[in-house]
């Protein structure tokens, strides 16, 4: 259990900035609720980056990444 800990924060580590720099985009471009559409898209951009599947349009301005 400790090594599987001891993983985790290595790659918390490795993803922090780069998690930061995704939060910090979405503050400073807030849209208003169901009116999503630049977040849906950026989000499913970063989700094909990684190579993550996802279904747009959910509920109307959504996004779903499929693990």
């Amino acid at each position: 259990m400790e090594q599987l800990k001891q993983h985790i924060a290595s790659l918390a580590g490795q993803y922090y900035s780069e998690v930061v720099g995704i939060r910090r985009h979405l503050h400073r471009h807030p849209e208003l609720s169901c009116e999503e559409v630049q977040t849906a898209a950026y989000i499913c951009g970063k989700l094909g980056e990684y190579g993550i599947s996802y279904r747009k349009g959910v509920a109307g301005t959504g996004a779903v990444g499929l693990i």
